[in-house]
């Protein structure tokens, strides 16, 4: 059923993107058509427009001034027949030719304009008017010049009268029809600019409609980019923040739990499955966790396999049966079984929203190192301890500055001749008179980027020691300071320690610095070259915790440790039954073999009784360190008990 609602929302993701896609696809489609309607209806409404301005307007322009001009002649024609002796003869002539040379250029530009028009005929019975007018013209003016003045005007009465009745009506007809056109062709373009008006509305509607849903599915998308995992599409924290900082505001965050959750195992399951089904784990596991979720409530990722959930405090419960143990669906048939850790913080008004994220991950640190537990729930113990190490974190410049930090030593034993050869500097914080345990304060300080500062510290102090130590005549012995895989990045690590060295001109053979196995793991070339440079120094350097993670042969061949320091866990696993005993006896013989093939100096920590010592020589480990011999003591201690007794 999960693994169904699972499916079906991965369906819906992928139809959503089609559905947009195709209304997409179909705005376009629209908006390219009715672009190409316009288009052509402007071509139309262009060849009309060019139609009236090209072909009837100047028809009509040239047959006004062709009736204008016909008056005119007419007018003059009668004037100098009825009044000759009073007109120039000379400037009459020149009247009526420019008169005539007008009419024939403005016929002239009718026949062309209305050429392959329906107005062409009646353009030509215009022009064959005026021929007409102008032959019986020319004769009516022939008679007159000739003396027969009664011929002529009777002529120009009679003849000329009917030819301009012609002509006017000719001319009339044909100003009537450009101006049927003239209208019918008005009437279309409107009719189209109206059509065109119609469908640009519509097309402004579809297209703001396009807009608007464009401008939300654009929000949603800008809205999921910034609220949503990439990976997995559930809602990431700084979302998780905003719902929980709503709930605060509106009084509603104490009907809530916040629940940290991984995934137990997840490094095995991308060995064992490959990365790329991991990140589908991650995606499935996700689905089916925000599947049990109520719209109220959040599901947000935290980066690789972490969550957070806020849940409503009635309902956590049946929650965590839920996600505590999970079959996750990855590719065809293939089911992945999910284990789940979670840490629980109840909501209250008296802490801050951080507070209780802080809270939940604690107690998922707890479920992480619990065997027996994988959900547990943050107490007031808890919270007590909280506050207790953000005292730690509050008052740790200053407790450096007064140097409440002090240093120990703990002696490294040569089992032949119980004397010592060496001794580890530890730190113990010194507050108010009492000591605090490193456990107490040193995973605070790793976990908030601050043990470096204490390492230096530790370093510093132990070669002002040593330093003191010469001066007063005391033979030391060769130091030991551990310092975290953190400084490794520091690329000025060992000009950096050098500098304290030759602060206090400190011999180099007093000086050993430790760095724990695990440190080679992401920072292996760092560790070479910086071992490299302790060694050209002539400082010795010491592998802590040897046998915690897992050192390969060629990283003990290739970065020259001087030291190894075997871990405490090699001495747990020899009084458990002979036949593991005779195993590990075997095992430890064989690592301590290669160890001193390799020419490296083995030290065992973690030594309490005198079996460990017997085991230790058998098989023929020479140093040892652990509290069979000594505790870590404070100097004064270490001076009197140690340094003056060799």
């Amino acid at each position: 059923m999960e693994n169904n609602v699972s499916r079906e929302k991965n369906i819906m993701k992928i139809r959503l993107p089609i559905r947009i896609a195709g209304f997409a696809v179909l705005s376009f489609i629209i908006s390219l058509s009715v672009i190409i309607y316009l288009r052509v209806e402007l071509g139309l409404l262009k060849t009309q427009y060019v139609k009236i301005v090209e072909e009837y307007y100047p028809s009509l322009e040239s047959v006004d001034t062709i009736s204008r001009c016909v008056y005119s002649h007419q007018a003059l024609v009668f004037h100098y027949m009825l009044n000759a002796e009073d007109v120039d003869k000379d400037e009459f002539y020149e009247r009526i030719d420019g008169i005539e040379k007008t009419i024939f250029e403005e016929l002239k530009k009718t026949n062309k304009s209305t050429k392959g028009t329906i107005l062409e005929e009646y353009s030509h019975d215009v022009s064959a008017d005026i021929n007409a007018y102008f032959s019986n013209v020319d004769m009516a003016l022939e008679f007159y010049e000739d003396g027969d003045e009664k011929t002529a005007i009777y002529y120009v009465e009679e003849t000329l009268k009917n030819e301009v009745q012609t002509l006017n009506i000719d001319v009339e007809e044909l100003n009537n029809l450009v101006n049927v056109n003239v209208r019918e062709i008005r009437t279309n373009m409107r009719r189209i600019l109206k059509m065109e008006e119609e469908v640009i509305v519509v097309a402004i509607i579809i297209l703001m409609l396009s807009l608007i849903f464009s401008l939300i599915f654009c929000l949603k998308m800008s809205s999921d980019a910034v609220d949503r995992d990439n990976l997995t599409k559930v809602y990431n924290f700084d979302k998780l923040l905003e719902v929980c900082k709503k709930y605060l505001k509106k009084g509603k965050i104490e009907k809530y739990n916040i629940i940290a959750m991984s995934i137990k195992d997840f490094k095995l399951i991308n060995q064992e499955y490959g990365s790329q089904n991991g990140d589908n784990v991650l995606k499935a596991y996700a689905a089916l966790i925000a599947s049990f979720v109520s719209k109220n409530e959040i599901v947000a990722r935290n980066g690789a396999d972490n969550f957070f959930v806020l849940k409503e405090k009635e309902t956590t419960e049946e929650f965590l049966n839920k996600v505590l143990e999970l079959r996750v669906h990855v590719i065809g048939d293939l089911e992945i079984p999910v284990f789940t850790r979670c840490g629980v913080c109840a909501f209250s008004t008296k802490y801050t929203i951080q507070d209780h994220i802080s809270a939940a991950l604690l107690s998922l640190e707890d479920a992480r190192k619990s065997k027996h537990k994988d959900v547990f729930y943050f107490t007031d113990e808890d919270r007590q301890r909280v506050l207790k190490e953000r005292e730690y974190i509050a008052s740790f410049e200053q407790a450096l500055h007064n140097e409440q930090f002090h240093v120990y030593y703990q002696p490294k034993v040569d089992l032949e001749t119980n004397k010592i050869v060496g001794a580890e500097a530890l730190v113990r914080w010194v507050i108010d008179g009492k000591v605090i345990p490193p456990f107490d304060f040193i995973p605070i300080l790793e976990r908030e980027n601050k043990i470096t500062k204490l390492d230096f510290y530790v370093f510093d102090k132990a070669c002002q020691k040593i330093r003191d130590w010469l001066d007063r005549g005391i033979k030391p012995v060769r130091i030991s300071t551990n310092f975290s895989k953190e400084h490794l990045s520091n690329e000025n690590l060992a000009k950096e320690l050098m500098a304290i060295v030759e602060k206090y001109d400190i011999p180099s053979r007093y000086i050993e610095v430790e760095i724990t196995e695990s440190s080679a793991y992401g920072s292996y070339d760092e560790l070479a070259r910086f071992v490299d440079e302790m060694k050209e120094h002539k400082i010795y350097v010491a592998m802590d915790d040897f046998g915690t993670a897992y050192s390969s042969l060629s990283m003990l061949m290739e970065i020259d440790m001087d030291v190894i320091k075997l871990d405490r866990s090699f001495l747990m696993r020899t009084g458990e039954g002979k036949l593991k005993d005779k195993k590990n006896r075997r095992m430890i013989e064989d690592i301590l073999k290669m160890l001193h093939d390799l020419d490296k100096i083995v030290i065992c920590e973690g030594v309490e009784t005198q079996e460990n010592v017997d085991f230790l020589k058998s098989i023929g480990c020479r140093f040892a360190q652990g509290y069979l011999f000594d505790k870590p003591i404070p100097e004064d201690e270490f001076i009197d008990k140690w340094l003056n007794n060799r």
